[in-house]
C-alpha cells in the first residue's frame, strides 16, 4: 500500500489552510482597509470572534503569529511520532478543532469580561496549540513506559527528550515570567493568550487521558 504523503495528513492539512487563509485576507484587508474595521472581533462584529483570527495589524505581526504556529504544530508533530498512522490522523483532527474552538472561544470570553474591547490575531489560535503542546509532553511522560511494548527504543528515547525540552522550557516561564510568556503588556490582547493556553491544556489533558483510558481496555 501507498503511503500518504504527509501533507495529506489532518494536522498539516489545516496548518497550510490555515496559513494560506490568513496570507489572503492580509492581502485582502491591505487592498481594501475598510475590511479591518469589519472583521474585527468587536460587539457590533460578532462574527469577528471567529473572522478576526485571520486578520493582523500588520505584517510583522501576520509574520510572529503564523511562524509561531507553524512551529507549534512542528513541535506537535514530533510530540506524537510514536503515535500509529490511525493516531496521528486522529490527533490531527483534534488539534485542529481544539485550536479553532477554543481560539474562538477565548475571543467570546474577551468579549464577555470586556464588551467595549476589540481584538484581531491569530495569537489566541497559536496559544491554543501551545497549551496542547505542553500538555501533550506532560501526557507522555506519564505514558512513556508504556510506549516500551509497542514502539522502538530510539524512537521512545527521542519524544521522551523532545517531551523533556517543553516541559522543562515552559514550567520555568510560566511559574516565573508567566507576564513575559502571555505578553501581559499594554496594547496586547493578553486576555485571549491566557485564555487560549489554559483551555488548549485542559482539554488535551482531557483527550490524552481518554485515549489511555481507551487504549488499556482494548
Amino acid at each position: 500500500m501507498q503511503k500518504k504523503p504527509v501533507l495529506c495528513e489532518p494536522l498539516w492539512l489545516f496548518t497550510v489552510v490555515f496559513m494560506t487563509i490568513n496570507v489572503i485576507t492580509f492581502i485582502a484587508v491591505c487592498q481594501n482597509p475598510a475590511n479591518f474595521g469589519v472583521l474585527c472581533c468587536s460587539m457590533q462584529t460578532p462574527w469577528g470572534v471567529l473572522t478576526s483570527c485571520f486578520i493582523h495589524a500588520n505584517f510583522e505581526h501576520l509574520v510572529i503569529n503564523l511562524v509561531g504556529m507553524l512551529n507549534a504544530t512542528l513541535v506537535f508533530a514530533l510530540l506524537n511520532m510514536w503515535c500509529t498512522s490511525k493516531e496521528r490522523i486522529e490527533k490531527g483532527f483534534f488539534f485542529a478543532a481544539s485550536v479553532t474552538i477554543c481560539g474562538v472561544l477565548a475571543n467570546v470570553m474577551l468579549l464577555s469580561l470586556y464588551p467595549l474591547s476589540n481584538s484581531l490575531g491569530s495569537s489566541g489560535i497559536g496559544f491554543t496549540a501551545l497549551g496542547i503542546v505542553y500538555a501533550q509532553a506532560i501526557a507522555n511522560l506519564a505514558i512513556a513506559p508504556r510506549k516500551k511494548q509497542t514502539q522502538p527504543k530510539r524512537r521512545i528515547i527521542c519524544v521522551v527528550i523532545y517531551s523533556i525540552a517543553i516541559v522543562a522550557t515552559f514550567s520555568p516561564l510560566l511559574l516565573f515570567c508567566p507576564a513575559q510568556f502571555f505578553s501581559i503588556t499594554f496594547g496586547i490582547n493578553y486576555p485571549v493568550h491566557i485564555m487560549g493556553f489554559v483551555s488548549g491544556a485542559i482539554i488535551s489533558l482531557i483527550f490524552e487521558a481518554s485515549l489511555a483510558t481507551r487504549n488499556s481496555v482494548s
